[in-house]
């Protein structure tokens, strides 16, 4: 995760980096048809989610699941 401050405003990257322990020669079709999509969606959902919170927005958000 990185941050890079640009006035009031801050970009926030984020990347990971995955390997499927199992799956033999059908994993990266897997890969490709499930899981990056899934790891794509949970990675964006992150990221709106710290957005809202940053932005003092998520509160008032329905879909945001928030941790203790």
């Amino acid at each position: 995760t990185t941050f890079h401050i640009d006035g009031d405003q801050v970009e926030v990257t984020q990347e990971w980096r995955y390997r499927m322990k199992e799956g033999g020669v059908l994993a990266p079709i897997t890969d490709r048809l499930f899981v990056r999509g899934q790891v794509r969606g949970s990675l964006a959902r992150s990221l709106d989610g710290l957005k809202l919170e940053v932005e003092g927005r998520a509160d008032s958000h329905p879909g945001l699941i928030r941790s203790a």
